[in-house]
């Protein structure tokens, strides 16, 4: 996997990914037409006499009290990120849904909708699974940032950047994580979203000897952990089982990595043993295939059940997160 410089942008510009929550929530029982509402749109319908001044003022008090902010281009570039992220999908608003209230003292679809042309935004199947874990509970509020990476991970629209920076030593030694993502990418956009994304997630360390944050190996290592855990129990939970061997080349394709980025071999192996017969079994099969590392009679595992994230995947020895990562820095 080798990348190569981009001249478009390639990555919409949410500075703040923490926004995108309210967003998804907003869409757990109607749909809402989001990119209808942003105001470089509105300023336009108002501009051409098609949006009274009066409705437009009532959207910009229905945007405050939801803390929407109202830049031109917001609302349109975390739709775009939603959409890309299989979070949302567009479809034509139907004839019964413009008497919809955006809240219950106004205004309606119809007073700024005058056409059944237009898109609304709603919740897909993954949407829907994503928006359970925005509640005010901890662990649930840490299995929404893995499952949005897990969606970042698995995404095929957007610059895998992180899965091309984990193969370079530099990114985890001494080059800051802005100079990282140049190397690979060129438009300040995108640069500037996964600079801002890798903060979001907790992927960067205090360099003091440079005085600026590079990638940290352990807490890398610990986000690909508890997303091929979220790999594990969306995709894998059965009773016939797995061979480690094939495990390890899907959840490398899915996540758009190289085969030589992370040792996934011990990664499934940390979870067998922290899952501690919990939800993953393992088996040999007589099969001459790779094993896990420290098994040499587990070649097969069956993930029996959901892998319960927190708190047992919430902190791991450094030896072993180190030991995720192939890169030795």
């Amino acid at each position: 996997m080798i990348s190569q410089l981009r001249k478009f942008r390639s990555a919409p510009a949410v500075s703040d990914l923490g926004e995108i929550k309210k967003i998804i929530k907003s869409l757990e029982y109607q749909a809402i037409p989001y990119s209808y509402l942003d105001s470089s749109n509105l300023k336009k319908l108002e501009k051409t006499g098609k949006l009274r001044k009066e409705v437009s003022n009532q959207i910009g008090t229905w945007k405050e009290r939801n803390n929407i902010k109202h830049g031109a281009g917001f609302l349109a570039e975390i739709v775009h990120l939603l959409r890309v992220l299989n979070i949302i999908q567009d479809r034509k608003i139907r004839i019964d849904e413009l008497e919809n209230y955006l809240e219950p003292d106004g205004p309606s679809y119809s007073d700024f909708i005058s056409s059944d042309k237009i898109s609304v935004q709603e919740l897909t199947k993954q949407g829907y699974a994503i928006c359970d874990l925005i509640t005010d509970d901890v662990n649930e509020s840490k299995k929404f940032d893995v499952y949005l990476f897990w969606l970042f991970l698995r995404n095929d629209k957007l610059v895998p950047i992180w899965q091309y920076l984990i193969i370079k030593p530099e990114v985890f030694k001494n080059q800051n994580i802005t100079a990282a993502i140049k190397s690979i990418e060129n438009d300040s956009f995108t640069i500037s979203s996964f600079v801002r994304w890798s903060d979001y997630f907790n992927l960067c360390r205090i360099n003091h000897e440079q005085s600026g944050k590079i990638l940290d190996e352990k807490k890398v290592a610990l986000k690909f952990l508890h997303a091929t855990i979220i790999e594990l129990n969306n995709s894998y939970i059965g009773d016939h089982g797995y061979h480690v061997e094939d495990l390890v080349k899907e959840i490398t394709e899915k996540f758009h990595l190289s085969t030589n980025s992370l040792n996934f071999y011990n990664i499934l192996e940390r979870i067998f043993l922290i899952d501690n017969k919990k939800s993953v079994e393992g088996s040999f099969t007589g099969r001459g295939e790779k094993t896990l590392p420290n098994f040499p009679k587990i070649n097969k595992l069956k993930i029996r059940s959901k892998i319960e994230l927190f708190p047992q995947f919430s902190s791991v020895k450094n030896s072993d997160l180190s030991s995720f990562i192939n890169i030795r820095i």
